[in-house]
């Protein structure tokens, strides 16, 4: 027999509902605040790889005296010439470089690699040179456009494409309920394509704030789309309507504060250093840093991880898909 409830009467288990939701959303809330605050808040510099030239010792031991500003973080690597040096910078094996000088040592980093880092470095340097009497000239040898000067243009972008694949998904999901999975993928394709080249428009051409060339923008940016909609994509089938909770945990939480953007990936503490390397948040920053910025250091590693996520979650959907028997289930392609 079927209770019947008058307008304004709540519906049986409707209050535990409510409770559920409110306490899960006040959780991820939490979540986000802890995470960036241990990742972001209070970086302690760590194992920084620092090129050296000349002798460790001269200059009233400056490379010291910079160390020890530092905390010990500095990891000193001889190299013979500061072009040397300047060089290993770009190609991103260091982050900065000390060129030991009688009475006039010159320190050089990359705001473009960091500008947290970059800004860590100088306040050490000028430390140095108000308390030591010495003169630690600084030049900035990669300086970030003046259309990205706090060096955060990969960072919200990487953003926005995370938000844009994740959430697209779940309001599809909502909204449009089951459809074949071929048309499902084939929708996420598109979404992954037109969303792509309108980010990739919007943060070079439009707004000059990433110089990098517009195709790998736009492949990078797609790239991550597809990820993140892929990945809330396979949560819906296996936990339904909660898919929001670990997509939100992995993507925003920690992969977001893991990524390298908002502070350099140097001044990340572990485990999130490690993370950064494996993670896709972290690897589209990566790309969009290298690509814009160095181009001498574009590596594959960042591509391989991407194309990992995305390979491998498409074919986690694909079986998930054949195998979950309960829960969200899409209808047959025939």
């Amino acid at each position: 027999m079927t209770e019947n409830t008058a307008d304004g009467e709540h519906k049986p288990g409707e209050l535990s509902t409510v409770l559920t939701v409110v306490a899960v959303g006040i959780a991820l809330a939490v979540a986000f605040v802890a995470s960036y605050t241990l990742a972001l808040d209070r970086p302690p510099p760590n194992r920084i790889p620092t090129a050296l030239v000349g002798d460790a010792t001269a200059d009233a031991g400056v490379a010291q005296e910079l160390r020890s500003r530092m905390r010990g973080a500095l990891r000193y690597q001889s190299y013979p010439t500061a072009g040397e040096a300047q060089r290993a910078i770009e190609r991103q094996r260091v982050y900065a470089a000390l060129v030991v000088e009688p009475g006039r040592s010159r320190l050089l980093v990359a705001s473009a690699a960091g500008n947290t880092l970059a800004q860590v470095l100088r306040n050490a340097a000028l430390q140095l040179n108000e308390q030591g009497g010495r003169e630690l000239l600084v030049t900035d040898v990669r300086p970030l456009p003046d259309t990205d000067r706090s060096g955060l243009a990969a960072f919200y972008v990487m953003i926005a494409a995370t938000l844009l694949g994740f959430l697209t998904a779940l309001q599809l999901r909502i909204n449009v309920g089951r459809v074949p999975l071929r048309t499902w993928l084939a929708i996420l394709a598109g979404l992954s394509v037109v969303g792509g080249i309108a980010l990739a428009v919007t943060v070079g051409p439009i707004l000059g704030a990433l110089p990098a060339p517009l195709p790998a923008l736009w492949g990078t940016l797609a790239a991550q789309i597809a990820v993140t909609g892929l990945f809330s994509t396979l949560m819906v089938i296996l936990i339904g309507r909660w898919a929001v909770v670990p997509t939100w945990l992995i993507f925003i939480a920690i992969g977001n504060a893991a990524s390298g953007g908002a502070v350099a990936t140097a001044l990340l503490p572990q485990p999130y250093r490690t993370i950064s390397v494996i993670h896709p948040n972290g690897s589209v920053i990566a790309l969009l840093q290298t690509t814009s910025y160095f181009p001498e250091a574009v590596g594959v590693r960042p591509a391989l991880v991407e194309a990992a996520w995305l390979v491998g979650l498409l074919g986690l959907v694909l079986l998930s898909a054949r195998l979950v028997r309960d829960g969200p289930r899409w209808k047959s392609s025939s």
